[in-house]
């Protein structure tokens, strides 16, 4: 039989191998349109724009942050509807 952890595991398996194909094109894509734009005279940043790096970082920053936070609550729902098991008497 096939318990969930099993199921869902496979299922993220299937998900991020369907997703990569997509991510390569567009890094290949990414490339492309970086090469030709690179081509165009530069335009002068403005003070304190983030790179690009920079934006990702700090969204993924959040990102990480607020699954954190759904995780703890996810747990502590979970852990208070989950019935208490009946202590160990000790006895046999």
């Amino acid at each position: 039989m096939t318990t969930y952890t099993e199921i869902t595991e496979k299922a993220t398996e299937q998900l991020l191998a369907a997703m990569q194909p997509m991510n390569e094109l567009t890094t290949s894509l990414t490339d492309k349109t970086l090469e030709a734009v690179s081509k165009l005279p530069s335009l002068p940043t403005p003070d304190g724009v983030p790179t690009p790096l920079e934006v990702v970082t700090a969204h993924f920053a959040f990102a990480e942050k607020l699954l954190n936070a759904q995780k703890d609550f996810a747990f502590r729902l979970a852990g208070a509807a989950t019935p208490a098991q009946p202590k160990a008497t000790g006895k046999n």
